[in-house]
């Protein structure tokens, strides 16, 4: 199926041969001037003046406009005209006093977590100072812990890298690693709170012995240059340890008059370990001057039994146990110096029971231990296991 066609568009109109439009109408050029007519009349008040009052009424019979009465149609008063007042002023007293308050509340509170962070800071560097005396190897290491904690709590307290340069030279000295070079990150951090303090104007303690302002150098301390003075002992041990034995012996000897137990006792223990006849000097000095410095006390100990004097020795020991009973290093010496004599199998007994505890302990005290085991084993005759221990 085809689809349907569109329809065709309608025929064009023709137009007939001379058709032409009529031509528009011209006025003649000398007709009159026409204007534009008046108003028709359209009302009875045609021509007359608009009455205002009817017309208002009508529009307020319609409510589009409403008179105002005679009051709101007054002019306001020079008081009345007056903006009213904004009292703000006892609102902002009220806001000045606050922030005062709450500032000077947040300084106090601020100066005050200050202090007690110095407060708990300064007293763990007093238990690891203490801790530092006993001079047992565990103790060292909770002495060094707690220093890292106070560091942690106030960097700036002077006290902690003093008392832990002491801490590690107790372990070089004791602990029988034969090598001192963990020291020297707590010897440089010292060193570098010295520069600081200089170049801040201000001394170490005992430095600016003068009140002149003018720090001496380590050559000229004195008797309470106490932190500058354990620079130096420390820089002896590593000399030492590090075979610069000339260094080490005229650092010591810029130290033999110092009154301070600790640099006694490092300066007596480096001589001992050179066979130095002024060891003993320096040794029983520190003992003398601080009692709680057991490591000066196990010095002595074994420079006595190195002396063929085993009784000091042992009545030495003894006294360190008196006051510090756990003490692991005045034990074991204790045991080594008494393992000659009695019977040896309730000796192997209690030696046994130092063996969980030398899990804390330093490579000295392992040696004391298996030493004394050796020769206890010997005393009873087990020659292999003595061996063996040795």
């Amino acid at each position: 199926v085809s689809p349907p066609r569109a329809p065709a568009p309608p025929p064009a109109l023709e137009v007939p041969v001379g058709f032409a439009p009529p031509a528009a109408e011209t006025p003649p050029v000398d007709a009159p001037f026409v204007g534009p007519k008046d108003d028709e009349p359209s009302g009875q008040r045609s021509g007359h003046a608009e009455d205002v009052e009817a017309v208002l009424e009508a529009l307020n019979a319609h409510g589009l406009f409403h008179p105002m009465d005679d009051a709101a149609s007054s002019w306001s008063t020079s008081k009345e005209s007056k903006a009213p007042n904004t009292k703000v002023g006892l609102t902002l007293g009220v806001i000045w006093v606050v922030a005062l308050l709450i500032a000077g509340g947040g300084y106090y509170g601020w100066t005050e977590w200050v202090a007690a962070q110095k407060a708990e800071a300064a007293a763990l560097v007093e238990q690891a100072a203490s801790e530092s005396l006993r001079g047992d190897h565990a103790t060292l290491v909770d002495a060094e812990r707690h220093l890292r904690e106070a560091r942690g709590i106030d960097p700036a307290n002077v006290d902690i890298s003093e008392t832990l340069l002491f801490a590690l030279i107790q372990r070089a000295l004791e602990g029988g690693a034969f090598d001192a070079g963990f020291i020297r990150p707590a010897l440089q951090r010292a060193e570098a709170l010295r520069q600081d303090e200089d170049s801040d104007g201000l001394c170490p303690r005992g430095v600016d012995e003068n009140g002149d302002g003018d720090c001496l150098d380590e050559g000229e301390l004195g008797e309470d240059s106490d932190d500058v003075a354990l620079v130096s002992a420390a820089h002896a041990l590593i000399a030492f340890t590090e075979g610069d034995n000339a260094a080490g012996i005229e650092r010591v000897r810029s130290l033999s008059d110092s009154v301070d137990p600790r640099i006694l006792y490092t300066i007596g223990r480096l001589e001992q370990r050179l066979g130095q006849p002024a060891a003993l000097e320096h040794l029983e000095a520190a003992a003398d001057a601080s009692e709680d410095l057991v490591a000066a006390q196990l010095a002595l100990a074994e420079a006595n039994a190195d002396d063929g004097h085993p009784e000091e020795a042992i009545t030495r020991l003894e006294g360190v146990l008196t006051r510090n009973e756990d003490h692991l290093r005045a034990a074991l010496w204790l045991s080594y110096l008494q393992a000659n004599e009695g019977d040896p199998a309730p000796q192997l007994t209690s030696l046994d029971a130092f063996e969980e505890r030398l899990e804390h302990g330093a490579p000295t005290d392992h040696v004391l231990f298996q030493l004394t085991r050796a020769r206890l084993q010997r005393r009873a005759g087990d020659a292999d296991a003595a061996s063996e221990s040795a």
